[in-house]
């Protein structure tokens, strides 16, 4: 059993000889996080039990390696700020790393500007994207995984089962036959974007604001997939709200620093479309930690997430049938 007390032994067997060791808690995947403290140094201690088969999209496979371990490692080569690594026992699971302190960029919004924070974000966004666009599974194994359009469909269908049928009882056949083909239409839609690197959960939680500037975390689960991806879950975060002007300005920032960009209406027509898509799932999954996992905490944010919805629909008429079906089956939104 990994403890405080078990960290501390094994800390001190690399030449770490902490004085302290604090819990930081888990994750959802299994994780969990330590923090060891000497008088004068800090390191974060991550413990990842071994699973029995590989997760859904990215999860681990066994052996000597983690997949933050590939991931982290190849970024690092892009010169892309993560996490410094200094210790991997593959017997015990444990990795130690840099301890970037407690301060997401959620956090640096309570004295610094949104604009400057987002700014930096976005910049360090376009990098990324820049530098892995032409990447595949030669260059990280994880990239063979596609967000492809039986994907994002799942997806889709995740969002129908629960926010709609757990919360409102399940679809008339007819209504969920009308629902079908439009989905699928979406999802097809989606993923005809030019594809590229997606970290898959770039947003304010997952971008630590260091004294080095921001670093980039959580990124085990990279695949390949609709380019723009990253950038929803950045601009459309459904923990903190970008509002206009500054969301056009960051969208627009973005574009002029990418290579092979398409024009900016065609720009932000593939923007609200990845909104529309993702939102919807990702208000379909909070229900899904709650009911499933026995987690409510992230219930309060299906109205924000619900509220990208709304503006996407506001920009895409032709998703009218979409709206006019799921609308009234879900309360957070507007019937127009």
């Amino acid at each position: 059993m990994v403890d405080e007390q078990g960290v501390a032994s094994w800390c001190a067997a690399q030449g770490f000889a902490a004085t302290q060791v604090i819990s930081l808690g888990s994750q959802a995947s299994g994780r969990t996080y330590y923090r060891a403290l000497t008088q004068d140094q800090s390191r974060v201690v991550m413990h990842t039990p071994l699973e029995d088969k590989p997760a859904e999209i990215g999860g681990d496979v066994g052996g000597d390696e983690l997949p933050f371990r590939r991931v982290r490692t190849w970024l690092e080569a892009q010169d892309i700020p993560v996490p410094i690594e200094y210790v991997w026992d593959p017997v015990a699971r444990l990795l130690m790393m840099e301890d970037l302190g407690d301060e997401t960029l959620e956090d640096a919004l309570s004295h610094r500007t949104q604009g400057d924070l987002y700014g930096e974000a976005v910049d360090l966004l376009a990098l990324l994207h820049e530098r892995t666009k032409d990447a595949g599974a030669d260059d990280l194994p994880g990239l063979a995984k596609r967000f492809d359009a039986k994907f994002l469909r799942w997806e889709l269908d995740h969002f129908r089962e629960y926010l709609i049928d757990a919360r409102q009882g399940s679809m008339e056949p007819e209504k969920r036959a009308q629902l079908d083909p439009i989905l699928q239409r979406l999802a097809e839609e989606v993923a005809a974007i030019p594809e590229g690197f997606v970290h898959r959960d770039y947003q304010s939680r997952n971008l630590m604001a260091s004294p080095r500037g921001l670093v980039v975390i959580d990124f085990q689960d990279a695949l390949r997939g609709p380019f723009l991806y990253d950038l929803v879950a950045l601009l459309r975060d459904s923990y903190v709200e970008v509002p206009e002007p500054l969301l056009s300005e960051l969208l627009e920032r973005y574009r002029t620093q990418r290579s092979s960009m398409p024009d900016a209406a065609t720009f932000r027509r593939w923007f609200d479309l990845q909104s529309l898509q993702r939102k919807l799932k990702d208000s379909g999954r909070f229900v899904y930690i709650d009911q499933v996992r026995g987690n409510p905490s992230f219930l309060k944010h299906i109205p924000l997430s619900l509220k990208y919805v709304d503006e996407a629909f506001d920009r895409l008429p032709e998703y009218a049938d979409l709206r006019r079906l799921i609308a009234p089956l879900v309360p957070e939104l507007r019937v127009v």
